[in-house]
């Protein structure tokens, strides 16, 4: 070893100094790096803690929305509720209406017969007549009276039934074949609704028809052999 290298150690171990001594000399610059570690360490934490609450955030914020909805739909119904006016009741009026299993048919004696034919002239020309009366089991008054005949004239030929009803709550077997008669006339003093309804099985014409008074109301079926129905009219209610 040289003159020269020797000399450069000994400077180097000279110029040396322990590491507590360089560490006090340098304490500020050794804080400031340890305190930017702790920040980094404490950021990347924090973060990863950050990430794992996210979830729960989520479901709370989600129970929350649909708590809220619930409780402004059961607001509004409620608010509706109390804003509609109340109206009361009606009461229900009872089905009077009865049929032809609540009565019972009878035939009438002749005496009754003549009876009735004197009140109602229009069936006196009939011939061949006989006539049955419906009885309401409840209290035995009498609702219908049903009377048939013929009645032949120069032109035709008819057959005639006429229900006499006094009971509008009796609804006999056929009433619905009258509703919304097309066809109207007047006769007299008479107002006639009335329709054909084509032949029946022997060809006779059928026509319906329905007058009413202030005592009766009644339905007519008249079958004819030439369908001359306006002369019938005439001959009954002129």
């Amino acid at each position: 070893m040289g003159k020269l290298e020797r000399e450069i150690r000994k400077r180097m171990k000279q110029s040396a100094e322990p590491y507590e001594v360089w560490a006090q000399k340098h304490s500020d610059e050794l804080a400031k790096i340890a305190a930017k570690q702790e920040s980094r360490s404490v950021d990347v934490g924090g973060a990863a803690k950050a990430k794992r609450r996210i979830p729960n955030f989520a479901w709370l914020i989600g129970a929350g929305i649909v708590l809220l909805t619930l409780v402004l739909t059961i607001s509004i119904l409620l608010s509706r509720n109390a804003s509609q006016t109340q109206i009361p009741s009606q009461p229900q009026i009872p089905d009077l209406s009865f049929g032809d299993e609540s009565v019972a048919a009878v035939p009438m004696t002749e005496e009754e017969a003549d009876e009735l034919i004197a009140q109602m002239k229009y069936l006196g020309d009939l011939e061949n007549k006989h006539g049955t009366k419906f009885i309401h089991h409840e209290d035995n008054s009498i609702v219908m009276v049903l009377v048939s005949g013929e009645l032949e004239t120069v032109n035709d030929f008819y057959l005639i039934e006429a229900r006499i009803v006094y009971n509008d709550n009796f609804i006999f077997l056929d009433k619905w074949e009258y509703d919304e008669l097309k066809e109207e006339a007047v006769i007299g003093d008479t107002e006639v609704h009335y329709q054909a309804k084509g032949t029946d099985e022997f060809g006779l014409n059928i026509f319906l028809a329905v007058t009413q008074t202030d005592t009766e109301k009644v339905f007519w079926k008249v079958s004819c052999i030439e369908g001359l129905f306006d002369e019938w009219l005439e001959e009954t209610f002129s």
